[in-house]
């Protein structure tokens, strides 16, 4: 390696141990904010009435893979994401109205001829109940098959399709968190983790294109759970350590102790993406309103130079006009109607 190479090599570990200080002192400020939050949940009693469980207006993990690609089929199609639309739908009820008001018809044309033959009978009430049964029974083989044809539409969301999407928006603690471990701050830690799970959805930035990419890798409601299990967990032993009698070196306390810090140090991580998201958010919506700004702009821009090119018009027409009344100066001679040579006609050309 020669001298210009070590150098870079040197000048990048630098970089990159530079970037792991960054890091580092990013991780270390959020674990002792999310320390302050443990601790000041703890002062009031709070947790205790606080629910274990979220439900969002954005979805808090991606859907299935089937379901997925429906919502990307009907947006493609035009079709709101979780609407009750499909493109089968509008055509279905386009030829339902007059079904139904043909079998509306055989009804009352039923109606009619049971009314009369209860009065007068004759062939006038046959020719009224035939006709009745062919308007109801066409209304009907007419309606059914619309509906039929629309309930199986591909773009149709079905039943289980809204249950994937009503639970991709919901998460519920699975753990047991009654009596003395419901204010632990193990379940404290549940709960600022449940609150940051809440302010990352709420991000316009978490829904935007931008994000594709991580909300298929961050499954919100799977870190909940994991969190929520192991934070369980750890109450669960401290809670049998607090019981028995302290031994030094147990394994059961080191293991509590190594297992709280890697928690903190997971709900810090998440902590630091939040306020990174916040961050991306207010970034694009400078960007959106520099876009919007730039737009305006390019508006005005091409009413000015529409104003220009309209006065331009305006002078070359008024120009063409007065060439135009350049005959009346001729008097009442005939078009055509030349001088002598030593007068030739005139134009307006070479006025």
């Amino acid at each position: 390696m020669d001298a210009n190479q070590a150098n870079q090599f040197n000048a990048g570990r630098f970089n990159a141990d530079r970037f792991d200080e960054a890091v580092d002192a990013e991780l270390a400020a959020a674990r002792l904010r999310v320390l302050s939050q443990v601790s000041k949940l703890g002062e009031y009693g709070g947790p205790t009435l606080r629910p274990t469980s979220l439900n969002t207006q954005q979805r808090m993990r991606e859907p299935y893979a089937e379901l997925a690609a429906k919502l990307d089929a009907r947006a493609r199609a035009g079709c709101s994401a979780e609407g009750e639309d499909h493109p089968r739908r509008a055509a279905a009820i386009r030829g339902a109205v007059p079904a139904g008001l043909l079998a509306v018809l055989g009804a009352v044309l039923l109606v009619v001829s049971v009314a009369g033959a209860a009065v007068t009978g004759g062939g006038q009430v046959l020719i009224l109940t035939i006709l009745g049964l062919i308007a109801l029974v066409g209304g009907i083989g007419t309606a059914v098959p619309l509906a039929v044809y629309a309930s199986r539409d591909p773009l149709r969301l079905t039943s289980a399709d809204r249950h994937g999407l009503h639970e991709a928006k919901r998460w519920e603690s699975r753990q047991g968190w009654i009596g003395p471990q419901s204010g632990s701050p193990q379940r404290r830690l549940v709960i600022i983790a449940r609150d940051l799970v809440e302010r990352i959805v709420a991000s316009p930035a978490w829904v935007s294109g931008h994000l594709d990419a991580h909300r298929t890798q961050l499954d919100l409601v799977r870190e909940l759970d994991q969190i929520d299990e192991q934070a369980f967990g750890l109450a669960m032993l401290r809670a049998q350590l607090a019981a028995g009698q302290p031994v030094p070196g147990d394994p059961r306390a080191v293991a509590a102790d190594a297992g709280w810090q890697r928690l903190v140090d997971r709900v810090a991580g998440l902590a630091i993406y939040a306020d990174r998201l916040a961050r991306t958010g207010l970034e694009l919506d400078r960007q959106a309103a520099e876009y919007d700004a730039a737009f305006a702009d390019g508006q005005v821009a091409g009413l000015v130079a529409g104003s220009v090119r309209d006065e331009l018009a305006a002078d070359t027409l008024r120009s063409l006009s007065a060439e135009l009344s350049a005959p009346a100066e001729l008097g009442d001679r005939p078009a055509g109607a030349g001088n002598s040579e030593q007068d030739p006609p005139t134009t307006s050309f070479e006025r």
